[in-house]
């Protein structure tokens, strides 16, 4: 294996790795994985501050809106990555 074929495979494994990689990144962040756990994590911290002694209302809703976004935001992207026309 000559140095030059090295380089090539170095090249490409950078371009692979930082072009384009942000829609990318995007999707894993808000995959259905990671949002079926964080959402009814974030469900269950707002039920959870409810059933504290006093409740605290403001901070239950917060969880309940994080909660709601994160499944909107996933369906959002998945609705719109079904609209585009493919590359």
């Amino acid at each position: 294996m000559s140095a030059g074929s090295v380089k090539d495979i170095a090249r490409r494994q950078r371009k692979t790795l930082y072009d384009g990689n942000i829609r990318e990144m995007w999707n894993l962040l808000v995959s259905w994985a990671v949002v079926a756990v964080l959402a009814p994590l974030a469900f269950t911290a707002g039920v959870s501050v409810l059933s504290m002694t006093p409740p605290e209302f403001r901070t239950a809703r917060r969880w309940f809106w994080v909660s709601a976004l994160l499944v909107l935001a996933r369906t959002g992207a998945w609705v719109a990555g079904g609209l585009t026309p493919p590359a």
